[in-house]
């Protein structure tokens, strides 16, 4: 059996998959930041920020799948402060993507239907980009990394909107209001 780690994980989607490859009887741990601090009733996890190399490389090198949900989320939360959202979109998963191809690593990481900006029509995952926001440009800026760095070694999915409550920390916060008003509390 493959060990999955889960980036990421105490956050909406990754507190879902979380539960759904451990009931599956799927051998997956959680390693997140916890950025905002939540009391995380449920699950265990691995305690660290992915701009953290070092510490990252020592969970990374003992796993076989990597799923990529780390990310400040949405142009609200990105644009109060963009130095941090740089710092973890951007730094974060280039870390992660090195580490990856240093460790022959299968990744799969989260982007979003962001980079499409305003875009009609039908689109598919060969559509250039043309994010027209500040998030968007961090996700396709993650995306022409992992393209770079892992060659064929690599799965990225783009999500669109996703919203509700974190089961990993009975966050009771809607994820769409906190980027509407850009801030946790």
């Amino acid at each position: 059996m493959k060990k999955i780690l889960l980036i990421g994980g105490l956050g909406f989607v990754g507190s879902v998959l979380y539960e759904h490859l451990f009931h599956e009887r799927q051998d997956v741990e959680i390693l997140d930041n916890n950025l905002y601090n939540l009391p995380t009733k449920k699950y265990p996890y691995f305690k660290v920020d992915i701009r953290d190399k070092k510490k990252l490389e020592e969970i990374i090198q003992n796993f076989d799948v990597i799923i990529n949900l780390a990310a400040i989320v949405g142009n609200p939360a990105c644009s109060v402060n963009q130095k941090l959202a740089m710092e973890i979109n951007c730094v974060g998963t280039k870390n992660i993507a090195d580490l990856c191809k240093k460790h022959k690593k299968f990744l799969i990481h989260a982007s979003t239907c962001s980079i499409y900006g305003n875009k009609r029509g039908i689109l598919t995952e060969r559509e250039g980009g043309f994010p027209v926001d500040f998030y968007g440009q961090t996700k396709f800026l993650q995306e022409n990394m992992i393209r770079k760095f892992m060659i064929n070694k690599y799965c990225i999915l783009r999500f669109g909107t996703v919203y509700g409550n974190s089961r990993a920390t009975n966050q009771k916060m809607s994820f769409l209001c906190r980027d509407h008003t850009g801030r946790g509390d």
